[in-house]
């Protein structure tokens, strides 16, 4: 199926070590390995093609998936949207 980063840390590993399709949702903040085009997102778009997404929230700061206060606005949207996206690449893997 693969797996859903929300902004990734990837200390440790590189592309050549993922076995399956990541989406990776990196914060403003987050390295730009991590980001659309940056030396770990493009290898793995290269390598999975489609299957493989790097969708950036310039806005958020790293964590804030997991510790961002909801009473933000900005950071309720944003949750609201990464769950959306990561429900909905989930779910097309699934399906294959």
């Amino acid at each position: 199926v693969g797996g859903v980063g929300f902004h990734p840390s990837h200390r440790g590993w590189e592309a050549a070590d993922v076995a399956r399709p990541l989406l990776l949702a990196p914060a403003g903040d987050d390295p730009a390995a991590v980001q659309p085009g940056g030396a770990l997102a493009q290898p793995l778009a290269d390598r999975f093609g489609g299957a493989c997404a790097a969708v950036p929230f310039p806005e958020m700061l790293h964590g804030w998936m997991t510790r961002g206060p909801l009473a933000d606005a900005a950071i309720e949207r944003d949750y609201q949207r990464g769950m959306r996206l990561a429900v909905e690449w989930l779910g097309e893997r699934m399906k294959a």
